[in-house]
């Protein structure tokens, strides 16, 4: 199992969801919504508040996926305040935009969820598209053995 798959298992399993507006919550996050631009999202904090600030202009499911990324920034970099997630540099190879999305990907797409579309046939796209996964970072999905 790779080291963010654990992550997220652990952190799913002591939540009891997947939901990262409910996580966010559950750890005291405080949540903007406000009207942000071409910006999709950050994370900042504060005094050891954490704030996550979501566009109000982006549709739910995308503000779903801001919400998971910016989520593995509070729990995977909490001591940084991130660079904003821009529509141009929403697929950033920085090496902590990589972690975050790969955060929000396995957060969103579990393998018990996927798993249950094993009968179905279905691409890997299709899948993404199922649970509001950006086409452009499903790439970073790791599959567990049971799907082999």
């Amino acid at each position: 199992m790779s080291r963010m798959k654990e992550i997220v298992a652990k952190i799913i399993d002591k939540y009891g969801t997947n939901d990262p507006f409910e996580i966010g919550k559950a750890r005291s996050i405080e949540f903007v919504f406000a009207e942000l631009g071409s910006t999709f999202g950050f994370y900042s904090s504060y005094r050891r508040i954490q704030f996550i600030h979501i566009n109000n202009k982006l549709e739910k499911t995308i503000q779903r996926f801001v919400c998971a990324h910016e989520l593995g920034h509070a729990i995977l970099h909490q001591d940084i305040n991130t660079p904003f997630l821009k529509a141009h540099t929403f697929f950033s190879q920085e090496k902590i935009e990589v972690e975050a999305n790969t955060f929000a990907v396995e957060l969103l797409m579990t393998d018990d969820a996927i798993y249950e579309y094993k009968d179905m046939c279905l691409s890997i796209n299709k899948l993404a598209e199922i649970y509001g996964i950006p086409r452009e970072v499903i790439h970073l999905k790791t599959f567990s053995n049971k799907f082999f």
